[in-house]
């Protein structure tokens, strides 16, 4: 058979049914379609447009994270001396009033660049730290900068927790314009912004994502019942998830109060400090839980990641990513949660490394409802394939792929990335856009977002940051009529 594209000689990692993995295979591809796994000797006769050696490479599918947010991207680490009720207002000031459409294509091009470099395929883009739902345009910024990089994406768009209304601005020629937007402002801007991208095409989707399900999302209970009553009926009407962030509480509240939004159409975040009865309610319900191990949420109080398991909870890990102290790297990710587990259980078997592989490919596809085409490497699937270095030190010897891939492997082995059988980025070099270009204009931008915020004093280390067990947690001034949540 003739293909456009056959890997050759690769040590393939399927994460099918099976839990294949062949030490000599090769993956044909036509179409964008992946047309046939197995071992190389069962491809004597193919030929093929382009053919990829991965001799020295393991071959993966493309991983997938259902957690992140769109704008972290410029904000890395700027209020990292900051409590969490600080550093959420510090987010809100900064999306809200100071940032711009280039800023949010800027962001989309850097973050989307940055996944793909790890060797993430598809992520989830939520705009912002409490979604940006002002008007479309941003959504559409971000949306432009993730189709040009090439990624699959998911954006979160979505009412923030009260007061109503809130202030926004928008600046045009370095003058700031002040504006206040309503509740049935935000929902109309999720519905347009669902509309326009979610399900068009196989590149980008979009999920119902209000800042939190739970009680702080309204000033009364009846308040909340009507709001998320609202929410659920737009996530139906357009055939799309609800994908929210859940803490200690959340899950008990929405099953006392908001009938139906817990579901197997609903992806909850963090799912921190959660309860032995709330891991029931999730189980019961069909949702599925994406745990982000280095989020501070989970640094606060742990997410009972193999509790919901044995309970059989769908769970996958996310990153989180990436303010203000973390990356997209999903690879990190997998290291981090199975250290975390069994230090807390005192035993080196919890999170086997098979599981946490799953976690971030086809366990992650079937919490995004797109298990059905990416997630694995089987015939009739989308080409979303990663290759990885395994001809280096931390990896050699070259055997125990798996095991290599979940407890050595970086981001930074990830040497091909294959998106819909489109080779998106080789050696390491993207091939979809100009890596120094996008750089130069993330940096610029960032630098204008500064100077529009006058937020300068938030890169500044505090007391405590060189020579002390701990540092000093530093004041924000701005936004003090926001009442911010600690997930504590």
């Amino acid at each position: 058979m003739h293909y456009d594209l056959l890997i050759k000689h690769g040590w393939i990692i399927t994460m099918d049914g099976k839990n294949r993995v062949i030490e000599n295979g090769c993956i044909g591809v036509l179409d964008g379609i992946i047309m046939k796994v197995g071992e190389c000797s069962e491809f004597e006769n193919a030929s093929a447009e382009k053919v990829l050696d991965a001799s020295d490479k393991i071959v993966m599918p493309g991983l997938i994270d259902t957690h992140g947010h769109a704008g972290h991207g410029l904000t890395k680490t700027m209020g990292a001396f900051l409590d969490v009720p600080g550093w959420l207002r510090l987010m809100e000031y900064i999306y809200y009033e100071n940032t711009t459409p280039d800023f949010w294509y800027a962001e989309g091009l850097l973050s989307a660049l940055e996944r793909i470099k790890f060797g993430t395929t598809t992520g989830f883009s939520m705009l912002g730290s409490a979604p940006r739902f002002d008007d479309i345009i941003y959504a559409d910024s971000h949306a432009q900068a993730v189709q040009e990089v090439g990624i699959r994406d998911v954006i979160g768009i979505g009412p923030c927790r009260p007061p109503w209304p809130r202030r926004f601005a928008r600046w045009n020629n370095g003058v700031q314009e002040h504006y206040n937007v309503s509740q049935e402002q935000a929902l109309n801007t999720t519905k347009s912004v669902l509309k326009k991208w979610h399900g068009k095409n196989d590149q980008i989707f979009a999920h119902v994502s209000p800042s939190e399900i739970g009680s702080i999302m309204g000033e009364s209970i009846e308040e909340i019942r009507e709001l998320f009553i609202k929410l659920k009926r737009i996530a139906d009407e357009f055939g799309t998830k609800l994908n929210s962030h859940l803490y200690s509480g959340g899950a008990k509240f929405a099953k006392e109060y908001l009938d139906g939004v817990l579901s197997p159409d609903t992806i909850i975040a963090h799912a921190t400090g959660i309860s032995d009865e709330e891991i029931q309610i999730i189980a019961e319900s069909g949702a599925h839980v994406s745990s982000s191990p280095s989020a501070r949420a989970f640094s606060l109080r742990r997410c009972p990641v193999p509790e919901l398991l044995d309970a059989g909870v769908n769970v996958c890990l996310s990153s989180d990513g990436t303010a203000p102290d973390r990356t997209f790297d999903l690879f990190k990710e997998l290291k981090v949660a199975m250290i975390v587990h069994r230090a807390y259980f005192g035993e080196n078997n919890y999170l086997p490394p098979g599981k946490t592989l799953r976690m971030v490919t086809i366990d992650a596809a079937k919490a995004l409802g797109l298990d059905s085409y990416i997630g694995s490497l089987e015939e009739n699937k989308k080409a979303d394939i990663i290759l990885v270095n395994f001809n280096s030190p931390h990896m050699l010897p070259k055997f125990m792929a798996p095991l290599r891939i979940a407890y050595e492997a970086t981001g930074h082995d990830v040497d091909t990335v294959i998106i819909d059988g489109k080779i998106i980025m080789k050696d390491r070099k993207p091939l979809s856009v100009d890596e120094s270009k996008v750089l130069d204009m993330a940096q610029k931008e960032a630098e204008k977002m500064l100077e529009r915020a006058d937020i300068a004093d938030t890169l500044k280390v505090p007391d405590g940051f060189w020579d002390a067990t701990r540092f000093s947690w530093q004041p924000f001034d701005k936004c003090q009529e926001i009442a911010a949540p600690d997930f504590r």
